[in-house]
């Protein structure tokens, strides 16, 4: 049986259904971004056929408000499962913060004390206000009342005294970040249960992303991605473009991927594998079938054998994301 579907024909006039959608709710576009936590101009791009919308989108807008993905997606059945009384408010996040375990905020703690020791800062108030703190801060965030840590670790550990935030996080073993360090920065956010949220990385935002990575604001702003989480790892999902991993993956395909630290980068790149690999050039998905320890020297292939393999060095490399599986278009209705 022929399973292909012509998904641009199919989803020509999905911007058109989202602005159906929208007017009877009686919402603007601003509204509707503030549900699915993205910009106005994605929605207005979506209604105006400038672009595709994510079904991760589809998937909330079902689960807020009842909308049948398949009228949506494709102009199938009604608008709703269920019509919806009025319009549902979701309820508001108290604010996204870095996850931080007892093993962090000790780690955070042990980056301050040293500090401290080497300042001859006289105690953590006096440390505190020389860094535009509360003169209680570092005893609030001892006891976990921080609700947002970032002007600790990210405004005064970081970029005032350098400290090496894979050290906090990922277990490198150098505290401070030496003057010829590549600085990589790896933002995350929690939900109010203290779970860590999967981001979503779509085409539309992947040109952002290059600058954004470390941009704690910039990542809590992507939109959410609502499948399990299988460890404690970190996990991002990217949209695929191009062809370059055809016939295995598409575009248009989402690729889940759990976080690598650059810690472990010398010694765990298993030949072989697929990787997500985030440069200053872009977001691309290759098999990894290289890597030279000494020089730092990787060598990446695309399934499609149009494309040729090409090297590059690790200091070129901001994020490398290993592979866990992937969600495609093509099979969308299987796993709503």
């Amino acid at each position: 049986m022929d399973m292909k579907i012509n998904l641009s024909k199919s989803r020509e006039k999905l911007g058109e259904r989202l602005k159906e959608f929208r007017k009877s709710l009686k919402m603007n576009q601003k509204a509707l971004a503030d549900v699915l936590k993205v910009e106005q101009a994605l929605i207005s791009m979506v209604e105006n056929s400038k672009t595709e919308f994510a079904y991760w989108h589809t998937r909330k807008l079902r689960e807020i408000y009842n909308l049948n993905p398949d009228w949506l997606e494709y102009g199938e059945g009604e608008m709703y499962f269920a019509k919806p009384d009025g319009i549902v408010v979701t309820e508001p996040m108290e604010g996204y913060t870095p996850k931080f375990t007892k093993k962090r905020t000790d780690k955070v703690m042990e980056v301050v004390d040293k500090i401290v020791d080497e300042q001859d800062i006289a105690n953590y108030e006096d440390f505190c206000l020389k860094n535009g703190l509360y003169h209680n801060y570092l005893y609030e965030f001892q006891a976990n009342r921080i609700k947002d840590p970032n002007k600790l670790v990210y405004d005064v550990l970081y970029r005032k005294y350098k400290a090496n935030l894979g050290y906090v996080f990922y277990d490198d073993p150098d505290m401070f970040l030496k003057p010829e360090d590549d600085v990589r920065v790896l933002s995350i956010v929690v939900d109010r249960q203290n779970n860590e949220v999967i981001k979503a990385v779509p085409v539309y935002a992947q040109a952002g992303y290059q600058k954004g990575f470390a941009d704690p604001e910039y990542i809590e702003n992507l939109p959410d991605y609502d499948f399990y989480n299988d460890d404690e790892g970190t996990y991002r999902v990217f949209e695929l473009k191009g062809d370059s991993m055809y016939p295995h993956l598409m575009e248009g395909d989402f690729v889940k991927a759990k976080y690598l630290p650059p810690a472990h980068w010398r010694d765990k790149l298993r030949l072989n594998e697929v990787f997500i690999v985030v440069t200053r050039d872009g977001v691309v998905c290759k098999q990894l079938i290289g890597h030279d320890s000494a020089t730092g020297n990787i060598q990446l292939h695309s399934f499609n054998n149009l494309y040729q393999d090409y090297t590059i060095n690790l200091t070129e490399v901001h994020e490398l994301w290993y592979y866990k599986g992937f969600y495609s278009r093509r099979t969308l209705r299987d796993f709503r």
